[in-house]
Order: structure tokens, then sequence, then C-alpha cells
């Protein structure tokens, strides 16, 4: 058995192994991560025994040590990447402006990903997909335009890496507020592009440079995501 804890900060993740309630955004990573490394390398005889609260998890392979090695070197490689997702999310600008210490938000589950509700500048509503994986929260151009942020010219662009490996110019804007549920962030930069053009569900994602704000938790019983502000 081997047990290892991730550095990374805990992120919360869009999809998992094993769905549950009151999971943590620490747990929900690694058996995220953990599924996807074992896609990845075809390690299926690596499992995953357990899980703690705070990421530190075992791992136990019943035949050889290659799969085990297989799945450690990935999840060493995806622990790497969230931490450059991080550092780059807390580059970026914002501030908290929630009164409320604690915000409890319903979620819509659409396959592995979740939806939520989210309010741009007060005045136009959207339908935002949880990704930890964006460092950078994006609107589509329609999102944008009835929140009556200027986005020509932008602030500036950023070549961002999508889905497949293609990268794109994003415009970059500033939004006045982004609310999802009692949970503010104001004088946040957004990327504007219809990152889900296929995608009925949703008008973009809502990444690390909101999420990372709020000790967050997710509750897959009851459908509800649980943003708190850290303690001043």
């Amino acid at each position: 058995m081997f047990s290892r804890r991730l550095g990374a900060a805990a992120l919360l993740a869009l999809t998992t192994a094993c769905a549950g309630p009151a999971l943590t955004p620490q747990q929900d990573w690694v058996m995220t991560k953990f599924n996807e490394c074992q896609i990845k390398t075809n390690a299926w005889n690596a499992k995953l025994t357990r899980v703690l609260p705070n990421g530190q998890f075992s791992v136990e392979a019943a035949q050889t040590q290659t799969d085990f090695n297989l799945i450690m070197a990935c999840m060493q490689a995806e622990d790497r990447a969230e931490r450059a997702r991080v550092a780059d999310a807390e580059r970026r600008p914002g501030r908290i402006v929630s009164g409320a210490a604690s915000a409890s938000v319903a979620f819509r589950p659409a396959g592995n990903a979740m939806i939520v509700s989210a309010s741009l500048n007060g005045s136009a509503e959207a339908k935002l997909m949880l990704d930890t994986g964006a460092s950078l929260t994006t609107v589509s151009p329609a999102v944008a335009q009835r929140a009556g942020m200027k986005v020509d010219p932008p602030l500036r662009t950023e070549i961002i890496t999508v889905v497949g490996g293609r990268t794109v110019t994003v415009p970059i804007v500033r939004v006045q507020s982004l609310k999802v549920g009692d949970a503010i962030v104001d004088d946040m930069e957004i990327g504007v592009f219809d990152a889900l053009p296929d995608d009925k569900n949703a008008d973009g994602l809502l990444g690390n440079d909101f999420l990372r704000r709020f000790r967050f938790s997710i509750d897959r019983a009851q459908k509800r995501l649980t943003l708190e502000t850290f303690p001043r």
C-alpha cells in the first residue's frame, strides 16, 4: 500500500469516480484524476483504496509494480499541472464582496459536469460549468453583450489551450461583478469565448479565478455547492 498527499491546492474537479455526500475538494480531485490516469495509462491493475478528506490517498497494485508506477507518475504530473493552474489563478485580479460567510448554491448535473446559475454585472444571467482545469472564467459573446461588457477593444488578449490541445486567442474584459448564489467577486477579468459551442446547457466556464477565492465543498446527493469565505 502506498500513501501520498498531493501538494497542490485542493480544487473541485468536474467528474468523480464515485458520487457521495459532502466530498471535500481534495477527495473529489484525487478520485477524478485517478480515474483519468487509469484511462490514460491503461493501468487497471492499480486500485484506489482510500482517500482521506485532506487529499491523502492509498493505492494498491495486486500483481505487478508497473501499473502502480504508471499511476503515480501520472498523478504527479497532474499535481504539477494543478500547481501551475492555481498560480495563474492567484495572479488574476478581483475581490470578494460577499456579505455572507457561507453561500449554498444548487447545481444541475449535466452528465459528469455541474452547472450553476450566475449573474454578471447584476443584469445578465448565465449557466456556467464548473471547471477547475481552467484558471480563467469565460463566457460566451452573447452573455458578454447582455452584461454590457466592453469587448472591442478588450483589455488584452490571451492564448489559452482548449480541449483537444488546440490554442485560441481570447479577448480579456473586466466584469464589475460575478455572482454565484450569495458569493460575489467584483472587478474580475474574464475571457469572452464560446468554449462550449455545442453544449446547450452552459454559457461558459466558471474557473479557478473565482472558485479558489473560497473554501468550497460539494454535496452530490443534495446537488449543492457550498462556498465559504476564508476567516480574516
